[in-house]
């Protein structure tokens, strides 16, 4: 193999790994979010509370990855639109 296909898969490589943490932390916010709606209607406030805290620590965690994305679809739609030039 080449250097620059060596290269090329490790970039692929990276790539693929960061999003699956991305990924991953998404899903623990769903989870956390359930939990903190369920926590809520108990009137379980102080668990709701921290719970909260840990969404938007994880939230703020991928917040890069969550702001690339808005312009990715924003993007997108500019292109399927038309008004992209």
């Amino acid at each position: 193999m080449s250097i620059i296909c060596l290269k090329f898969a490790a970039t692929v490589r990276e790539y693929h790994q960061r999003n699956s943490e991305v990924v991953e932390k998404l899903r623990l916010c769903q989870h956390l979010e359930t939990a903190a709606e369920n926590a809520k209607s108990r009137k379980a406030k102080s668990v709701a509370d921290d719970l909260q805290t840990q969404i938007d620590e994880l939230l703020e965690e991928i917040s890069e990855a969550r702001n690339e994305l808005a312009e990715f679809r924003e993007l997108a739609k500019q292109y399927s639109s038309g008004e992209y030039t």
